[in-house]
């Protein structure tokens, strides 16, 4: 380790005699510059404070102070933001990931027909695109119905790897085929909305594969959806028991909020989706703006909306921020309204009272992006911005880490932005990633 902190003194001109001491040669004063202080990214720099005076003889000097940034502003940083905690438990969530992924490839190498990865490839957290979703992963078949009314899928757990595109896949597979089936940005958004709902996606995937013609054949997707939901799971609840402790269950009416039999033209849903494809298209407005599109501003721009729903006298809709921002994510990773850009890697901010900002509660704003900043970096996830530091933050939280599980079901696309702004799509077995033109508002059925 250089230097915690030094003094030094130097004399930089003219050279001549001075005074007492005699004849003395001029001194240079270098930019200090140690890029050995510390092996952390971000802190490797020396900082200095630099004055330069004369004497009453004439003769000018450097005064330098000379601190360890590292050592000292990075160590009391670190203790004032409780990052070192933070860091810890995220490196156990990567561990874990990279764990289960080196049994993947293991398992899939294995396999007759698997995809075969580059030899002596290590899969990490921080390369989950590279992970190809096929036929040869470890498969189990799971009963996401109840006692006496089963209903099976197959599926793969995994550790979540923080980015939440994996979490999100199924119900993005969904919401992109019924919208780019039908052409109608409505239907799709409907469909996410209803997807919001879900603590998990089992049963959404399930009956949004199984039953897809009849869903977008109706006008209204979402109702058809939760028609058919009641008729199999025998209850109107949406809940998905399979989908562990991500967040609880909702405890919306859906029959009694949005079809009821005194609102046939179905204006509950109408106002819901119109306010939900509004902030999609705030963000292609927005998104190059950073005056605007930053967290507090996406914040801001999601409460007014909520805002909005309890002024049109939706009150008993249960949907909360949290949720809101399922249904943006998802909409945006299947290319629905909103146009691909790169900072649609940097939307989701952290929901208040939620894991990611609990973890930060103790930060002002400009400290939080700091915080968050520095996750990226440390961990190298710069690729998926601060949507990959919000994750990390919500999934790690002293209570979760290491217990939150992403699921990928047996044909599922995936679906994500490019570190280029670019929507990509990788098919079930598929080992390439394509990118897809977006589905924008447009067609008389929209505007």
């Amino acid at each position: 380790m250089a230097e915690n902190f030094s003094l030094q003194l130097k004399c930089i001109g003219p050279n001549k005699d001075m005074p007492l001491i005699g004849p003395r040669k001029e001194e240079r004063t270098l930019s200090h510059i140690d890029h050995q202080n510390c092996d952390q990214f971000g802190f490797t720099q020396t900082g200095t404070l630099t004055f330069n005076f004369y004497d009453k003889y004439g003769y000018k000097w450097s005064l330098k102070y000379i601190v360890n940034g590292r050592d000292k502003a990075g160590v009391f940083m670190n203790k004032i933001r409780e990052y070192e905690s933070v860091r810890t438990r995220i490196k156990r969530q990567t561990q874990a990931v990279d764990t289960c992924f080196a049994k993947f490839v293991t398992f899939q190498m294995k396999q007759e027909g698997g995809h075969r990865y580059q030899e002596n490839l290590k899969l990490s957290y921080k390369d989950w695109p590279e992970l190809v979703i096929d036929k040869n992963l470890p498969w189990e078949w799971v009963n996401i119905g109840d006692a006496g009314n089963e209903h099976w899928m197959q599926r793969v757990v995994a550790p979540s790897i923080g980015v939440r595109d994996y979490f999100f896949a199924g119900a993005a597979d969904v919401v992109h085929s019924i919208g780019f089936a039908t052409q109608s940005t409505r239907k799709a958004v409907q469909m996410s909305f209803v997807a919001s709902y879900f603590n998990g996606f089992h049963r959404f995937y399930y009956l949004g594969k199984r039953d897809e013609q009849e869903i977008m054949s109706d006008k209204h997707p979402a109702i058809k959806f939760h028609q058919i939901y009641e008729e199999v799971f025998k209850t109107s609840n949406i809940a998905d028991s399979k989908s562990g402790n991500r967040l609880n269950p909702c405890g919306v009416k859906f029959k009694e909020t949005f079809y009821p039999e005194n609102d046939p033209e179905r204006k509950t849903l109408s106002l819901v989706v119109d306010g939900i494809i509004g902030i999609l298209e705030w963000i292609n407005e927005s998104v190059d703006d950073k005056r605007e599109f930053h967290h507090s501003g996406i914040e801001k721009r999601c409460r007014e909306c909520l805002q909005d729903f309890r002024k049109q006298g939706l009150s008993n809709l249960d949907f909360s921020e949290f949720r809101l921002m399922m249904a943006i994510q998802i909409c945006c990773l299947a290319g629905i309204v909103v146009k691909g850009h790169k900072n649609l890697n940097n939307l989701v901010y952290p929901v208040k009272s939620l894991g990611a900002a609990k973890q930060l509660e103790h930060l002002d704003n400009d400290e939080r992006e700091t915080m968050q900043t520095r996750i990226l970096q440390d961990f190298q996830l710069e690729a998926y911005g601060f949507n990959a530091s919000e994750g990390h933050l919500c999934e790690t939280s002293i209570e979760r880490v290491c217990s939150i599980m992403d699921y990928y079901f047996f044909g599922m696309s995936q679906f994500r932005i490019g570190s280029d702004g670019r929507h990509l799509k990788r098919l079930f077995g598929d080992s390439q990633w394509v990118e897809f033109r977006e589905l924008l508002v447009g067609s008389d059925e929209q505007k």
